[in-house]
Protein backbone atom coordinates (compact mmCIF):
# COMPACT_ATOMS: atom_id res chain seq x y z
CA UNK A 1 0.00 0.00 0.00
CA UNK A 2 0.98 3.57 -0.38
CA UNK A 3 1.07 6.29 2.26
CA UNK A 4 -2.10 8.04 0.98
CA UNK A 5 -4.57 5.32 1.88
CA UNK A 6 -7.71 5.26 4.00
CA UNK A 7 -5.78 4.68 7.26
CA UNK A 8 -3.67 7.81 7.86
CA UNK A 9 -2.96 7.03 11.53
CA UNK A 10 -1.48 3.65 10.57
CA UNK A 11 0.56 5.26 7.79
CA UNK A 12 1.96 7.79 10.25
CA UNK A 13 2.85 5.00 12.69
CA UNK A 14 4.52 3.05 9.87
CA UNK A 15 6.62 6.09 8.91
CA UNK A 16 7.80 6.56 12.49
CA UNK A 17 8.63 2.87 12.88
CA UNK A 18 10.60 2.84 9.63
CA UNK A 19 12.95 5.45 11.08
CA UNK A 20 13.89 2.93 13.75
CA UNK A 21 14.82 0.36 11.09
CA UNK A 22 16.68 2.60 8.65
CA UNK A 23 19.66 0.22 8.70
CA UNK A 24 17.52 -2.32 6.83
CA UNK A 25 18.24 -0.52 3.55
CA UNK A 26 21.90 -1.48 3.86
CA UNK A 27 21.25 -5.25 3.63
CA UNK A 28 23.58 -6.44 0.83
CA UNK A 29 21.91 -9.84 0.34
CA UNK A 30 20.57 -9.91 -3.26
CA UNK A 31 18.41 -13.00 -2.60
CA UNK A 32 16.58 -11.24 0.23
CA UNK A 33 16.11 -8.17 -1.96
CA UNK A 34 14.62 -10.34 -4.70
CA UNK A 35 12.29 -12.07 -2.26
CA UNK A 36 11.08 -8.70 -0.91
CA UNK A 37 10.58 -7.45 -4.45
CA UNK A 38 8.40 -10.53 -5.09
CA UNK A 39 6.44 -9.83 -1.90
CA UNK A 40 7.92 -12.70 0.13
CA UNK A 41 9.07 -10.75 3.18
CA UNK A 42 10.77 -12.16 6.26
CA UNK A 43 8.39 -10.67 8.81
CA UNK A 44 9.54 -10.13 12.39
CA UNK A 45 7.07 -9.21 15.09
CA UNK A 46 8.53 -7.40 18.10
CA UNK A 47 6.31 -6.71 21.11
CA UNK A 48 4.98 -3.14 20.91
CA UNK A 49 2.04 -3.53 23.28
CA UNK A 50 3.54 -0.99 25.70
CA UNK A 51 3.63 1.71 22.99
CA UNK A 52 0.51 1.12 20.95
CA UNK A 53 -2.75 -0.83 21.06
CA UNK A 54 -2.42 -2.16 17.49
CA UNK A 55 -3.24 -5.81 16.95
CA UNK A 56 -0.33 -6.72 14.72
CA UNK A 57 2.83 -4.78 13.86
CA UNK A 58 5.51 -6.57 11.85
CA UNK A 59 8.53 -5.42 9.88
CA UNK A 60 10.85 -6.90 7.30
CA UNK A 61 14.53 -6.54 8.25
CA UNK A 62 15.60 -6.85 4.60
CA UNK A 63 13.64 -3.85 3.31
CA UNK A 64 11.74 -0.88 4.68
CA UNK A 65 8.28 -2.50 4.68
CA UNK A 66 6.04 -2.41 7.74
CA UNK A 67 2.86 -4.43 8.10
CA UNK A 68 0.18 -3.08 10.44
CA UNK A 69 -3.00 -5.11 10.87
CA UNK A 70 -2.47 -6.88 7.54
CA UNK A 71 -1.74 -3.71 5.50
CA UNK A 72 1.76 -3.36 4.05
CA UNK A 73 3.40 0.08 4.04
CA UNK A 74 6.53 0.63 1.96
Amino acid sequence: MFWNDAHPEEAQLARSLQRMWSVADADPNPLRALMCWLGLHLWLQPDYTAFTCRNSIRFCPACSSVQINGRIYR
